[in-house]
């Protein structure tokens, strides 16, 4: 294979030091930038590989989710870009440790190596402390590796170890979910050929440091405890793979803690390993006070090859360039992905499972995952010119007013056999991924939306930035959903409260109150606010209204026949409201799909009807009526006062709290509050004559 570049090649702002490593997809290699003169690391797609275009539009996808994950364990990604048609991302440029011959050692594999296969038990201590202290902080946000080994374990005189190559990095579901969907059917049909193709789990990965789950196409933060207490027992120990004997039998005169701590570790059912990193990391042997244990014959330390090697840790201070050692670059030629499911898993799958899912299919490479590219922020962001004036300021959520309660308790999840859905026809026409959907013999539409990537929030320089917007993060959705092309109205409601005897919130005694000074409006309910005609929005209905006619919904339609079981109705998340919201346009503009400006023909605001509008009176952005402005919509989870702690992969907010939020502005809403970004809350039971909601279709959490 030839080099992509060449040295002392002139590489757009870079000039080409030297080829640090090749892999199968790509190369990496040292550059200088010709202004500033700084080092880097610039990793490049071979060229082979943008023959897949699929490819590209997932490396971005995970490069905005890396670019967050700012550690001093992990490798720094700063930059992504094209020059003469070759991709590439910039990396910090991690020159390894020196030997007293002058060599370096680049990563732990290469150090164990020249230690002769193993290290003291002190220097894997240490090592494991850095190790998990980075995977842990991955791990938090919602990022699991599923490729760690020692060769992807950079060394660092500063720093000490960095976790690098997170190319293969979970945030994708979607080929999961065609499993669950395929075996829905299977009840009523055989799947196609294609579909049985589609359904097959497939592992991605390096085959010996992947837990027995993984194998079979399944990974979760567990998975990276496996493959840690793996490259553990290698360094520990100097062997490959455990055995019967424990460490502290193979070795002599290690601490016999070590023998639970690595048990616990390679459990084959995660969920008897250690279950966070964090307890994984409480739990290292004191080394301080090792008992020193009796070994089998055999257990004697083997010598270093190279004793004089500077082991990886944070106290060494020398500097000196790399040497041209190439490296491996965790590129890899075999990463295949797979499909798996969003939460933990409970417990290895059974062979029945795996049998039902389809067979695999041998030796073919759908699409690979090799890197990751990044983007630093990269989108340009537009301020709002608009005049911002407005009508009173909108109470925020918490500040709701503290207007008078009655004395009864609200319905904050209606138990499902209060549903009672009428008995139909059975219709076995069901939702399918990658479709839009209708519910027969009704007027509910559903857009469907790719899993993808947005940049969620705002940033202090856009006009109408409130705190609660920030900091501004990218997320990943990890599968597509459904959302509803309009806001609930009034004649869907009304089917709901008929054949449910519902009483909502305000029916109950709870006052509805006016968006215009939060005052209560008396005798007001949902069905005589803004109500005089059946397609316009259904306002006064509370958060828990909400959540009643979606669990109403999808009994509704699972009693039908039209509702596959790993599918439900609910209201949107914050994230999910907000991709829609910005469709393919991430982050470029305040108003997503609206562009720098609100305009009349997309939102109904600012007081230009005294009141609602029909819910599909205003241009549609793709395919969605009315995300900005005509009435605030509910969203499921609870409010957080900003974005400090959201998770970045499927974000469902904070686990409790005491409101709920609501997205897009109303009819009496300026501008700035139709904003993408902008959100409020409120109390569950909070009515008021501009908020109301809208349906997504998701998947069920496993």
């Amino acid at each position: 294979m030839s080099d992509i570049l060449k040295e002392g090649e002139i590489f757009g702002q870079y000039r080409v030091n030297r080829l640090l490593g090749r892999g199968g997809m790509g190369e990496v290699y040292e550059v200088e930038h010709r202004v500033l003169g700084t080092l880097h690391a610039l990793k490049l797609l071979s060229d082979e590989v943008l023959d897949r275009e699929e490819l590209l539009d997932y490396f971005k996808n995970e490069g905005r989710v890396m670019a967050q994950l700012k550690h001093p364990g992990i490798v720094s990604v700063d930059e992504f870009g094209e020059t003469d048609g070759h991709y590439w991302l910039r990396m910090e440029l991690v020159e390894g440790i020196p030997t007293t011959t002058g060599a370096h050692l680049f990563t732990l594999h290469d150090y164990m190596w020249h230690q002769g296969g193993r290290l003291e038990e002190a220097e894997v201590a240490e090592c494991m402390k850095q190790f998990l202290k980075a995977i842990g902080f991955a791990h938090e946000r919602g990022v699991v590796h599923r490729d760690l080994k020692p060769a992807n374990i950079l060394l660092d005189l500063e720093d000490g170890m960095k976790i690098s190559d997170f190319g293969l990095v979970k945030i994708a579901g979607e080929e999961w979910r065609r499993t669950r969907i395929a075996m829905s059917f299977s009840a009523k049909r055989r799947p196609t050929s294609s579909e049985a193709q589609r359904t097959a789990p497939e592992v991605m990965g390096t085959f010996e440091y992947m837990s027995p789950e993984q194998k079979q196409g399944y990974a979760d933060p567990r998975s990276d405890l496996y493959s840690v207490g793996l490259i553990g027992f290698q360094m520990l120990t100097g062997k490959e793979r455990p055995s019967v004997k424990p460490p502290s039998r193979i070795i002599a005169g290690i601490h016999h803690e070590w023998d639970d701590w690595i048990a616990m570790a390679l459990e084959n059912d995660p969920d008897e390993r250690f279950q966070t990193a964090k307890k994984m990391l409480e739990a290292l042997p004191d080394i301080a006070t090792k008992v020193p244990v009796s070994v089998a014959s055999g257990g004697v330390l083997p010598p270093a090859k190279n004793p004089s090697a500077t082991p990886p840790r944070k106290f060494f201070k020398q500097t000196q360039r790399a040497s041209t050692h190439e490296v491996d670059s965790g590129i890899e030629e075999d990463d295949i992905p797979m499909p798996m499911p969003r939460k933990r898993v409970r417990k290895r799958p059974s062979q029945e499972d795996i049998q039902s899912s389809g067979k695999k299919k041998g030796g073919i490479l759908q699409w690979v995952i090799i890197l990751l590219l990044v983007f630093d922020g990269g989108y340009a962001i537009f301020l709002m010119t608009q005049d911002q004036s407005s009508t009173p300021e909108v109470v925020v959520v918490d500040e709701t007013p503290n207007t008078p309660q009655p004395n009864v308790e609200p319905e904050v999840n209606p138990p499902a056999t209060a549903v009672q859905p009428p008995v139909n026809d059975v219709n076995t026409n069901m939702p399918t991924e990658g479709n839009d959907w209708s519910i027969p013999l009704s007027s509910f539409d559903f857009k469907w939306l790719d899993s993808g990537s947005v940049r969620i929030g705002s940033d202090p320089s856009e006009a109408g930035h409130d705190p609660k917007e920030a900091p501004a993060k990218y997320i990943i959705l990890s599968k597509g959903f459904w959302m509803g092309t309009t806001e609930v109205s009034v004649g869907q409601f009304r089917e709901f409260v008929e054949t449910q005897n519902h009483n909502t919130t305000a029916e109950k005694g709870f006052p509805l109150l006016s968006g215009e000074n939060w005052q209560p409006i008396e005798s007001a309910n949902w069905s005589n606010t803004l109500a005089d005609q059946e397609d316009l929005p259904v306002v006064g209905v509370s958060w828990e209204d909400a959540a009643a006619f979606c669990a109403w919904l999808t009994a509704k339609e699972r009693q039908a026949g039209r509702l596959q079981d790993e599918l439900t109705y609910q209201l949107p998340s914050e994230a999910e409201w907000e991709y829609a919201c910005r469709g393919e346009d991430p982050w470029g503009h305040p108003f997503g799909l609206a562009g720098e400006e609100l305009e009349n023909q997309v939102a109904n605001y600012n007081h230009v009807i005294n009141g609602t509008e029909q819910i599909s009176a205003f241009d549609p952005l793709n395919g969605i009526y009315a995300m900005h402005g005509n009435v605030f919509e509910w969203c499921r989870g609870w409010y957080s006062n900003d974005y400090a702690n959201l998770q970045m992969i499927d974000p469902e907010g904070p686990p409790s709290g005491d409101h709920r939020p609501m997205r897009g502005g109303g009819w009496r809403s300026p501008a700035l509050e139709c904003r993408a970004a902008y959100r409020r809350g409120a109390n569950p039971n909070h009515a008021d004559d501009q908020t109301g909601f809208r349906v997504a279709l998701t998947w069920l959490d496993e």
